[in-house]
């Protein structure tokens, strides 16, 4: 594998990454194609990488072979019904009630 190295246009976070945005990055082909793809990197300019860069430098391999439909499109992928109510037919869901306050009655000045 021939390390291909991108700077970073987002920040990457996952379950064992977290990666700052303008990070340089170490990668291999297939990940760098998905990363410019998606426009969440860009290639080295002619001035880079520069020193600071490199001694922050991180690996990163996409690792999954093939991502999920909404994975790129910032749709959270815990149910694609989460928010469509609940099974009585509420269309409200759980939507929070207003909530009523009591006034505190006025002590007598007796």
């Amino acid at each position: 594998m021939v390390p291909i190295q991108l700077i970073l246009l987002t920040s990457l976070a996952g379950d064992s990454t977290s990666i700052a945005a303008h990070t340089l990055i170490n990668t291999d082909e297939a990940t760098a194609t998905k990363l410019l793809e998606h426009k969440f990197a860009r290639e080295l300019k002619k001035h880079e990488p520069t020193e600071e860069q490199l001694s922050k430098a991180v690996d990163f391999v996409d690792t999954v072979s093939r991502p999920e439909a909404d994975e790129f499109d910032g749709e959270d992928s815990a149910g694609d019904n989460a928010n469509d109510g609940d099974s009585d037919g509420d269309p409200d869901g759980d939507a929070p009630k207003p909530s009523r306050r009591k006034r505190s009655r006025p002590a007598d000045a007796s």
